[in-house]
């Protein structure tokens, strides 16, 4: 256990002038202790165990007491030769407030638009005797200088002869830029963001050392690729190696490799196919593959035995959960409460009150702060029992977000570190493509839906997303076939489908197979804007008073790209007008993020000068 030192040398001097001026204000510094080969944090009586890098900006923190440090100045500390955004900064800080039980900010001050400064002063110290405190202080740094000076001791007394070699450090990684097979005839320039990935993912979300991938790339290139030096020379116990090559019918395969550097034996081999169409997940999945081979007591949450009556009250409530409706989000929230009663420790039925609180804070036209901070709450008693768990770090980033306590990519930073432990969960991936198409990145999300559905095939409201994005990837006939089955199965989404089948290929100029459709069409809302469209010569509009519902917003969305693609802009701007008044409601409003996702991604309205025009100022 390693002792802030040097913190307290300054603030023991600043103890002696507030004895002498009869003050009586909290330090305790010297209660604070760290122990850097566990990344634990020892305050209040407690240990905590802290993410790698949670830990290094806390040790930045206690080295710099009582200044402003800039926002830039950390990640260079925390994240040197690493491109990140803010909001990993701010994760961070989320996190070590908390540990520091800091509800006031007193701790940790932000300082708008020049950082933060760590405030000792107002650290918990459990003695309230002002003397008492002094001499612990003094007790503590007598021990520290007893400490050094028998290590020194050690190390360079007469019977010390030799200093001793830097020993590898245990489980650190180094990751090696993939290649092709030489006879493969791969290009594998497409894919270089999976080594930089793997190294990202596995530096932010785990306790595994990492060399950084400039480190790594560095010496792989002025080395020609010798993998036994440069693992000696980047001082690293594992390296991990990807080729690229081309399986027999065609489709290319990823060969991964883990390395253990003493010996130089392969301790993990793991082959996958199809890495075109997975590229974007890669980097999870190997991420994960190496989360789970160095598995440690430190950061893998314990098996506790739970009651099997809990248990099965649980998987009832998951049931009705993903039943949807009020009456069964009302028959869930019990099961999982009953289930407490039994286990008042039960991360998943914890995780299931706070899905029950989330849907329901989101089930009206405004936003629900008062069920959102309950789901926000019970999730966090679920990550207090553990911290991994899937559902729960989503609904917690989610509550968070929608109570405006987060931005979009502290989100989609805590999709991505579930992702490193959960990368085939349902909810996980779901969250995680729709954070991307809130960034626009239809690529990527589309990659993941299709994940999904080979996941989860009975699912419809996964298929509904997935033939979503193919539309928003500019893939109509896919989009098509996707909603026509969907809509052969279920009556509760048929309406919905049939409006995107006919706004698709009206876009196309197809417009005789939609009046075909509007033969077996139901009587809608949508099927009369339909008839009046074609009646009266591609103008016509219907009297929408707002887009609060669902399927109605489903609706303004498909006149407003109806609209500009027949060039009606007098109809477009007044469907827009209505769109800009919910857009503008942000957060509070629901439906915020579907109508979001929807401007961000249309192939027709994406590049419409006023849509980028509101685009722009939520952006700013």
């Amino acid at each position: 256990m390693v002792i802030i030192s040097k913190l307290l040398d300054k603030e023991l001097g600043l103890q002696m002038d507030r004895n002498r001026e009869h003050k009586t204000e909290p330090i305790g510094e010297d209660y604070i202790a760290l122990d850097d080969s566990t990344y634990t944090l020892k305050y209040d009586g407690q240990s905590i165990a802290l993410r790698p890098k949670t830990f290094k900006v806390l040790k930045v923190f206690l080295s710099n007491p009582n200044k402003v440090l800039t926002k830039d100045s950390i990640i260079q500390d925390v994240w040197p030769s690493t491109v990140i955004s803010d909001d990993c900064l701010t994760q961070c800080i989320v996190e070590i407030r908390k540990v520091l039980k800091d509800d006031g900010h007193s701790i940790i001050k932000t300082f708008p638009k020049r950082g933060y400064s760590f405030n000792p002063g107002q650290l918990k110290y459990p003695a309230t005797d002002q003397n008492k405190r002094f001499r612990l202080a003094v007790l503590s740094v007598s021990l520290v200088v007893s400490i050094v000076f028998a290590i020194m001791v050690w190390l360079y007394g007469p019977e010390r002869k030799t200093k001793p070699v830097p020993p590898l450090v245990q489980n650190s990684i180094a990751v090696l830029p993939f290649k092709s097979q030489a006879d493969s005839e791969v290009d594998y320039s497409n894919f270089e963001f999976i080594s930089d990935g793997i190294v990202s993912l596995v530096s932010e979300h785990t306790q595994l050392q990492v060399i950084s991938s400039n480190a790594a790339s560095e010496y792989y290139e002025k080395l020609d690729g010798d993998q036994l030096i440069l693992a000696d020379e980047l001082k690293a116990s594992h390296i991990v190696t990807g080729v690229f090559n081309k399986g027999s019918g065609g489709d290319i395969r990823l060969t991964v490799q883990l390395i253990e550097t003493d010996g130089f034996q392969v301790v993990l081999t793991k082959s996958f196919h199809d890495a075109l169409e997975t590229a974007d997940l890669l980097p999870f999945y190997i991420a994960h593959l190496l989360v789970e081979h160095f598995k440690t007591e430190h950061f893998v949450t314990k098996e506790v035995a739970i009651n099997q009556t809990a248990i099965e009250l649980y998987k009832v409530g998951e049931y009705y959960l993903d039943k949807r409706g009020d009456d069964n989000i009302l028959t869930a929230e019990q099961k999982y409460s009953e289930a407490l009663k039994i286990e008042p420790n039960y991360a998943d039925a914890l995780a299931g009150l706070s899905s029950v609180y989330f849907l329901r804070g989101l089930s009206g036209e405004d936003v629900d702060d008062e069920l959102l901070t309950k789901s926000k709450d019970f999730a966090e008693q679920a990550l207090d029992i553990d911290p991994y768990h899937p559902v729960a770090n989503i609904r917690f980033a989610d509550s968070l977000y929608h109570l405006n306590d987060i931005g979009l990519e502290f989100q989609r930073n805590s999709f991505e570190k579930v992702m490193v432990y959960a990368p085939d969960h349902p909810l996980i991936l779901g969250r995680l493509a729709g954070s991307y198409l809130i960034q626009g990145e239809t690529v990527k999300a589309l990659s993941i839906m299709k994940k999904l559905v080979e996941l989860r095939p009975e699912s419809l409201v996964f298929r509904n997303n997935l033939a979503h994005t193919y539309y928003y990837s500019g893939k109509y006939e896919e989009a098509i076939e996707e909603f026509y089955k969907i809509a052969d199965e279920s009556d509760i989404f048929r309406q919905e489908v049939m409006i995107e089948i006919a706004k698709i290929l009206l876009i196309q100029g197809k417009e005789e197979e939609v009046k075909e459709m509007l033969v077996s069409m139901e009587p809608s809302v949508f099927k009369s804007f339909l008839e009046k469209f074609f009646s009266e010569d591609k103008v016509a509009s219907i009297d929408l008073d707002d887009c609060q519902v669902r399927l109605a917003m489903a609706i303004c969305l498909a006149l407003a790209e109806i609209y500009v693609a027949y060039d009606q802009q007098h109809e477009f701007n007044k469907v827009l007008a209505i769109l800009k008044q919910k857009v503008n409601l942000g957060r509070s409003y629901s439906g915020y993020i579907y109508l979001l996702v929807s401007l961000k991604n249309s192939p027709v309205l994406r590049q419409n000068p006023a849509v980028k025009g509101i685009l722009s100022e939520l952006q700013a």
